[in-house]
């Protein structure tokens, strides 16, 4: 029988994402385990947020209702993360859903395990108008792609590295290994800033395990303003993201050697996802050639614009 002592802080961020609340609410109401916070942090919304929260906290005295004004997802993550006052860490999307056992079953494992281990679960994606239609990736398409880590070696950070591993919703965090590193949310980032959480959390010597158990899982919602579809926020945000990366490495514990190799695994990776956005530029395309510039700087954005021009010159092929 779990504690029921332990208390559960769920973090969410919204942004003009009314419509959502009342199933969030809901939702969170339907889980086994009760003893929970949800720390609602609106970032400025323009929409009904405001109102439909209020019904709810009026009957609903778990839920918290925090206003800032525009810090984007990455600060509304982090004044949840300040305001949290439970003994582990949920963090979710507001129009998102975590399964009704989820919290019990995860937190249960955690018990038996120490404050450095950060359980993740299983993941389901569906479509905004098929709520019953689940699958395994974002695109739909069947595909099992979610690594299954135990543990926290050199390849797991390497890994990690490489290419993001959950929903920012399926971990299950300590709070207390979070406050004992001073871990938090990059402000700094429009996008990735949970991947740069979970890194940080590795390189402070966190172990990652798998927490397969089917009835735990997160239900993560795909329509047409997910930030997710944001194609030009991701490929931007994943260049801004390895750059702040950098210096997180650097000013790590780990060793020396373990920093080189790291370091020059992730500029490798900065430099590939970087020569891929001007290699798709349009140049007649003002807009598009104004958004690298602003986003990459003239000096990048030209010094890789030579270099795709000279690939094409190689290959026979022009820029459109």
């Amino acid at each position: 029988m779990i504690d029921q002592s332990l208390k559960v802080s769920i973090i969410i961020p919204t942004y003009n994402y009314g419509r959502y609340i009342e199933e969030l609410v809901t939702n969170l109401q339907q889980q086994s385990y009760q003893n929970w916070e949800a720390i609602l942090v609106d970032d400025g919304s323009t929409d009904n947020t405001h109102e439909i929260v209020e019904r709810f906290t009026n009957i609903e005295k778990r839920l918290i209702y925090l206003r800032i004004s525009n810090s984007g997802c990455a600060g509304a993550r982090q004044k949840g993360l300040e305001r949290a006052t439970g003994d582990f860490l949920q963090f979710l999307d507001a129009d998102d859903f975590v399964s009704k056992d989820k919290l019990e079953l995860q937190l249960g494992y955690a018990l038996n395990h120490s404050h450095d281990v950060i359980s993740y679960s299983d993941l389901v994606y569906f479509d905004d108008r098929f709520p019953d239609r689940h699958f395994p990736d974002f695109n739909m398409m069947g595909i099992e792609w979610m690594p299954k880590f135990e543990g926290n070696d050199l390849s797991i950070l390497e890994s990690l590295i490489r290419n993001n591993f959950t929903a920012v919703s399926s971990p299950l965090v300590s709070r207390k290994f979070v406050l004992d590193h001073n871990l938090s949310f990059d402000k700094g980032l429009d996008s990735k800033e949970d991947w740069l959480f979970w890194i940080e959390c590795a390189l402070a010597k966190a172990s990652f395990i798998y927490f397969g158990d089917s009835r735990a899982k997160t239900l993560i919602r795909r329509h047409t303003t997910s930030l997710t579809l944001q194609t030009d926020t991701l490929q931007f945000g994943e260049v801004k993201f390895r750059e702040k990366l950098d210096a997180v490495i650097d000013s790590s514990t780990v060793d020396l050697e373990t920093k080189l190799r790291l370091k020059q695994l992730n500029n490798y990776l900065r430099k590939w996802i970087t020569l891929r956005i001007i290699e798709k530029l349009k140049l007649n395309n003002p807009a598009q050639v104004k958004s690298c510039i602003q986003n990459l700087g003239l000096k990048t954005t030209v010094i890789y614009l030579f270099k795709v021009l000279n690939n094409k010159r190689k290959t026979g092929k022009v820029l459109s």
